[in-house]
């Protein structure tokens, strides 16, 4: 999970909205979210956790 993160080109979300869906069939190590909150952070407007219909804001820049 570490490399695909550190090796993705996130760019394309560069000023966008962004929403971390939160539930998922497989099991995803916590590392791996704060991995992708410090690869999206200086490029999104705002970072949301969750599902679409109830979110928690990360990061609003």
């Amino acid at each position: 999970m570490h490399n695909a993160i550190q090796t993705y080109d996130f760019s394309d979300m560069t000023g966008k909205r962004v929403l971390v869906k939160g539930c998922s069939d497989k099991e995803i190590p916590e590392n791996a979210y704060i991995e992708l909150v410090e690869q999206l952070k200086p490029l999104v407007k705002s970072l949301m956790f969750g599902e679409a219909c109830s979110n928690v804001p990360i990061v609003k820049n």
